[in-house]
């Protein structure tokens, strides 16, 4: 083993602060959402891209789904679908805002629960790829500012003020 690589307690730690970070990094969504106007949900600012309401859905979905995941030790076509699509529920508030609550209890849950076996162990997903619970953490906190920083984008093209990602109440 490298005499450099972090100790399992390290690892946790790196894993939790990912966890609480992307807890924070979700507050500007829930902003967006609720500057959105209910009749514009489904607009597209950007061709090809998804609609406003979708990419917030999705944002949601990406963490909800890689929380589930390393609290699982995969993710199956089945677990999936227990989580829904944001294809589904997109148009509407309420459903995006659903998503948003999962995100919230998947990584809080993973949070009470993680142990050098969840952060260590390999995660396999059903659509091929795999990674150990660290960097499925990782992933989904890269995915999430990813996305918010799209939708910052998207809610200047519509003429909506985007909420503050560094503001203390928005994360």
């Amino acid at each position: 083993m490298d005499d450099d690589a972090p100790t399992a307690a390290c690892r946790v730690e790196m894993a939790r602060r990912d966890l609480r970070r992307i807890l924070a990094a979700l507050r500007p969504l829930d902003a967006a959402l609720a500057r959105i106007p209910d009749d514009r949900l489904a607009e597209q600012p950007v061709p090809e891209q998804y609609p406003a309401g979708l990419m917030i859905a999705h944002a949601y979905h990406v963490v909800a789904m890689c929380a589930l995941a390393v609290r699982l030790g995969r993710l199956t076509e089945r677990d999936a679908a227990g989580l829904g699509t944001p294809e589904e529920r997109y148009m509407e508030r309420e459903g995006i805002a659903s998503f948003g609550m999962r995100a919230r209890e998947e990584s809080e849950a993973l949070l009470d629960e993680l142990e050098p076996a969840r952060v260590d162990g390999k995660v396999e997903f059903h659509f091929g790829m795999s990674a150990t619970g660290l960097e499925t953490v990782a992933i989904a906190y890269g995915e999430l500012l990813h996305h918010r920083g799209q939708l910052q984008s998207f809610l200047r093209l519509m003429g909506i003020e985007p909420p503050d990602v560094y503001a203390r109440g928005e994360g």
